[in-house]
């Protein structure tokens, strides 16, 4: 009888240790679901953030603005050697930017030329080289001072191309306040009123009306590339 009475006894004890290292074991699994699950929502959480960089530019009516945006986020992305957790920084992003109509729109022909489409992925790529072109300009002489030219052009040309023979022309000085000698120089020959134009037709651009659009995504949801459609 106390025989009986230990082998139950010892049959109990294996049966809690048993279910002890069940329960251990199950407790285990869990935390390591929880772990996983955890690891995966912020792997997910940091896309979701990484792609709304991109993702906001999608969108029925951007400006040129927006555009330029996106433009300098994507190259500065494509710079990028290694980043963290689950982005893949060699995956890099494209963007085109479909310019078709602007032209004919804003008579224009100094900044696009005939080039309607462009596909930019780095610094050096053409349509960055124009706005950088640009924007050192207006770094130059101040985008006060470009746009007031831009407006008196005419009047510039009257004064310094055709010597004012109408008497029409106004000179730098009178137009912003101000001598610019190299300027001046400059507005003597066609080259200074190109200039001149290529930035009226660069700020027009900055406000004109895109369509835009993600055009692909990677393998592991990240942003491939990007579209842009010149509206109005």
């Amino acid at each position: 009888m106390e025989n009986a009475s230990k082998a139950l006894l010892m049959a109990g004890g294996i049966l809690l240790a048993i279910l002890v290292i069940s329960l251990l074991m199950i407790a285990v699994n869990n935390i390591s679901d929880y772990n996983a699950s955890s690891t995966e929502l912020e792997a997910q959480s940091q896309l979701a953030e990484f792609n709304m960089q991109f993702t906001q530019f999608a969108q029925e009516n951007c400006k040129g603005m927006d555009v330029i945006s996106a433009l300098n986020k994507i190259v500065d992305y494509n710079l990028k050697k290694s980043g963290p957790g689950e982005l893949d920084y060699s995956q890099k992003i494209t963007i085109t930017v479909n310019v078709s109509g602007f032209n004919e729109k804003h008579s224009a022909h100094y900044l696009f030329g005939n080039t309607t489409t462009y596909t930019v992925t780095k610094q050096s790529d053409q349509l960055m080289k124009k706005i950088d072109e640009q924007r050192a300009l207006e770094n130059e002489y101040g985008l006060t001072v470009i746009s007031a030219l831009s407006s008196n052009e005419s009047s510039l040309k009257s004064y310094y191309l055709n010597g004012n023979s109408d008497g029409m022309g106004r000179s730098v000085q009178e137009v912003i306040g101000k001598k610019v000698k190299d300027l001046e120089e400059k507005l003597k020959t066609n080259d200074g009123y190109e200039d001149l134009d290529r930035h009226a037709e660069y700020s027009n651009f900055k406000t004109s009306s895109f369509k835009g659009t993600v055009e692909d995504y990677y393998d592991n949801g990240q942003v491939k590339s990007l579209l842009f459609t010149w509206k109005n």
